[in-house]
């Protein structure tokens, strides 16, 4: 077998010849290797200096080569290490990264002479100092700097990025950052914060977007920054994360292009140095002509024919948005690949509704799908199945939840009779909420969100092309029958509402009837979006991003309704809240919205700037969602009022505004001031962003949960792959061995009477130092639903609630018995019972813990319950 040493001097090697690639030092072989980019590295400026002690200079620009060869980035850690260069793939927009965890670096700890922290895993993520934590309580889990009077502890985090957004906790008394970017001028930033933050207390992040003010002498331009974030000794923060702006802002333009940075990639089994920088829709500008090949490649791309216009066998410019992926051929060039989705989407009942195709011209004033009875395209795949079950957190530790009981946050998950119900998951977008959602016939081995009596009905707000509901089956394990509601839809979020009427459902996306005599219920949901094109296998993927349906705002209201071509975010996550006139936030559930909650000003305010809600986002325009939204909330960027588009007849729960002509893209820190003398009421905001990611349903792993990352996500490079052996950046730029195996781990906190036992501790951490949390399984009242096969290991431990009392403790994988053990009592003492079992589960296994006796739920030592996968 032929070597060479050099290949890429030699771009044609023969498929099959063995090179040992000059970046990386690793021997790969030519057509057999698996397509991915090759990372650079870059070495830490210590300080600003260069690794023999010496200062780079002033005018030296991070992330290019020194005098020595070598790239830097600035780091203010000693012993800092070299990392992979992030400049991989495509770049745009928004990336959304959150703080879950600490792990102390060892070696920088030593060196640096302070504690040193990795957070969650990244090497391009640091904390610095002794008085950092991590917290996992009502406020979500996140990281806590306490506070100092020193500027030793700090947060360091290395991106290619020319803005960013933090995600922190917002009080009365921790108002300011103090901001530095590479080792320039420390920026005091005050942010005016007058009010706690009312979205606390729900074991949710409660995290608000708020935009890091850079020194004038020091404004971020696109490319390799460090961005340093200090506390004060007046303050103590709670961070959940960062966001990262990529956007080149030198031109009109050039805001509107991806920026591919110079890279080296192996595709095709050859090694080619890459660059670009293509506009994020590829079809921007197009007009029509006989074919799309002038902008893609038609050979790999899906849908194309459904923009074909009858009359003249022209191609049209599309307007439903898809999916688009970059890649390089055999010869070196960038290739653009789509999936797009078609004029008209599908449903399950048979139903026209206004349905168009290329003939049809006015689509800039359609913003409802339209629907037509055809041939169902197959340009889907699905992103994520959920169980209706996994809507829920325990409703925030407050147990089981019927009409009268359950607290403030009542979810399904703890649903055991018919109760008002919502839950928003962690990206701020997907939720579920019902007016009076019941359980099927108190069966939850096939228990579905049945609605009774007639006129009861839910919502589920999605963000993709199409959703697929399944019925409960005679077996737990099983999904039983599918039903699909809509299936390639516009891109962006829909609302679809399920209304019973009789033994039926009546079902809706988007205000749009699609189906009046379906099935009602759900068991299992399954959300839907563009497949991915049909690359070849042998070619290198730069970018794999959604593009947005074209925005067009609502024009009538209705909870049911929503823009096209935007990302939901409800108002319980994300937002910025600030009030200074003296009144007081309210947040609550209310089922009269779609996510299910609301946030109002009380007692009104007296004054336009004295109540604020800010959502930094990227993107052309913003849709405020609540009740009179015109009449009680005005919408602004900055301190600045936007002329707006409204709902005419406002005084509904469905009242809308728009900015009236969008604005030049880019990262706007808008929202809305309430009117003065009004109590402006919220229930989100629909943020018009021109892309998303292609992974919104793959979940962010912490020590506790499986969480959805949320944010704009316009473009990431955690899934592109980047070794020979084909793993992703994340897997070969972040360590997750701190991550454990414990999937299930819960308690309760009251004394639990003979029968099934309900947990009711399922976040946060008790007395006894214990976190309650969930994964791979769903909390099902007094039940768990296994939702990944595997073998696991149970872990009981439960005493008796009074001295010389017995206690029997079962064990079920419904219906069977599988672990019974019972401990009779000694005098003066409670018994208690202790034992593991190790169990093989499938998808959909019912799991229940019975007991015989008083178990004790104020003991947390003597009462756990956890779930180990093998």
């Amino acid at each position: 077998m032929a070597i060479h040493l050099t290949p890429e001097a030699n771009p044609t090697v023969q498929e099959g010849t063995l090179y040992v690639d000059s970046a990386t030092g690793e021997f790969n072989v030519a057509g057999r290797t698996t397509p991915h980019i090759i990372p650079e590295v870059l070495y830490p400026a210590v300080s600003g200096n260069d690794l023999s002690g010496t200062a780079l200079g002033g005018s030296y620009v991070y992330g290019t080569a020194h005098t020595d060869g070598r790239k830097y980035y600035y780091t203010d850690i000693k012993g800092s290490k070299p990392i992979k260069d992030p400049r991989i793939g495509g770049h745009f927009g928004s990336q959304r990264h959150k703080f879950k965890s600490l792990q102390l670096l060892e070696q920088e700890t030593a060196t640096h002479g302070n504690n040193v922290y990795s957070i969650d895993g990244r090497e391009w993520i640091r904390a610095v100092g002794a008085n950092f934590e991590q917290e996992y309580n009502t406020k979500g889990s996140g990281i806590k700097i306490s506070k100092v009077a020193t500027d030793t502890n700090f947060i360091e985090i290395v991106g290619y990025f020319s803005d960013a957004n933090i995600i922190r906790f917002t009080a009365a008394d921790n108002d300011h950052l103090r901001v530095v970017l590479n080792g320039g001028t420390v920026e005091p930033t005050d942010l005016e914060i007058a009010v706690d933050s009312p979205l606390s207390t729900r074991y949710v992040d409660d995290g608000s977007v708020i935009n890091l003010s850079f020194h004038s002498s020091s404004t971020p331009v696109l490319g390799i920054n460090t961005v340093k974030i200090l506390n004060t000794n007046a303050d103590e923060y709670h961070i959940n994360g960062i966001e990262l702006i990529a956007q080149d802002t030198t031109s009109t333009a050039n805001r509107s292009k991806i920026q591919i940075p110079s890279q080296d990639v192996v595709s095709y089994g050859k090694k080619f140095n890459v660059s670009g920088t293509p506009h994020y829709n590829p079809f921007n500008g197009y007009t029509a002509t006989s074919s799309f090949s002038s902008v893609v490649d038609v050979d790999t791309s899906l849908g194309l024919e459904a923009w074909k216009h009858t009359a003249d066998n022209n191609y049209y410019p599309p307007v439903n948005g898809g999916r688009i992926v970059n890649w390089v051929d055999s010869s070196g060039t960038i290739k653009t690949s789509v999936t797009l989705m078609p004029p008209n989407a599908t449903g399950i009942g048979s139903i026209s509704s206004n349905p168009r195709d290329a003939n049809y011209g006015s689509w800039s004033s359609q913003y409802q799908p339209t629907f037509k009875n055809e041939t169902e395209r197959q340009l889907h795949e699905v992103a994520k199945t959920f169980h209706w079950r996994e809507f829920g957190n325990g409703s925030a530790n407050e147990g089981k939840v019927s009409s009268i009981t359950g607290g403030s946050f009542k979810d399904v998950s703890m649903l055991e009779s018919t109760a008002d119900v919502s839950f928003v998951m962690d990206d701020g977008l997907t939720s579920f909420s019902g007016d009076d959602v019941n359980v099927s016939g108190y069966d939850y081995a096939v228990g579905s969100a049945t609605l009774t009596p007639s006129g009861d009905l839910f919502y589920i707000t999605f963000i993709g092309t199409g959703l697929t509901l399944s019925l409960p089956s005679s077996n737990a394990t099983e999904i039983g029958t599918q039903y699909t509601i809509a299936q390639n839809l516009p891109y962006g979020t829909h609302v679809y509402k399920q209304e019973r009427s009789g033994s039926n459902g009546i079902h809706t996306i988007d205000g749009v009837v699609v189906a009046t005599s379906a099935p009602n219920g759900a068991k299992y949901i399954a959300i839907h979006q563009p497949k991915k094109p049909p690359i070849p296998e042998d070619a290198v993927v730069l970018c794999d991003y959604m593009l947005m349906a074209d925005f067009v705002p609502q024009t009538s209201k209705g909870i049911d309704k929503i823009s096209k071509g935007v990302r939901r975010c409800s108002v319980s996550r994300d937002v910025f809240c600030n009030e200074t006139g003296g009144d007081a936030f309210s947040f609550a559930q209310d089922v009269n919205y779609a996510s299910g909650f609301r946030l109002r000003l009380d007692g009104g305010a007296d004054g336009v700037d004295k109540m604020k809600l800010r959502i930094p986002s990227f993107g052309t325009n913003i849709v405020h969602i609540g009740y009179a939204s015109p009449t009680r909330s005005q919408i602004y960027i900055d301190s600045s009022p936007q002329t707006t588009t409204d709902d005419p007849d406002s005084n509904s729960n469905g009242s809308y505004q728009s900015i009236a002509t969008n604005k030049d893209l880019g990262l706007y820190n808008w929202g809305i001031n309430a009117v003065t003398g009004q109590n402006g009421a919220t229930a989100g905001f629909d943020i018009a962003t021109p892309i998303h990611t292609s992974h919104h349903y793959q979940s962010f792993e912490t020590p506790y949960l499986h969480e959805l990352v949320g944010g704009d996500r316009n473009m990431e490079q955690t899934n592109l792959v980047c070794s020979p052996d084909g793993r992703s950046w994340d897997q070969i730029s972040r360590d997750t061995s701190f991550l454990s195996q414990v999937k299930v781990s819960c308690q309760i906190d009251h004394d639990s009477s003979a029968g099934n036992i309900v947990f009711d501790e399922w976040r946060g951490q008790n007395d006894a130092g214990l976190n309650a949390f969930n994964k791979s399984f769903a909390i099902a009242y007094d039940r768990l639903i296994c939702l990944e096969e595997g073998t696991y290991q149970f872990n009981v431990i439960f005493s008796a609630s009074t001295d010389g009392a017995s206690i029997g403790i079962n064990l079920y994988i419904d219906p069977d018995l599988v672990v019974s053990q019972y401990a009779d009592h000694e005098s003066g003492e409670k018994s208690s019972v202790a034992y593991s079992a190790v169990l093989t589960l499938k998808k959909g296994d019912i799991i229940i813990m019975s007991n015989a006796g008083t178990v004790e739920g104020t003991n947390p030592e003597k009462n756990q319950f956890s779930i180990v996968k093998l």
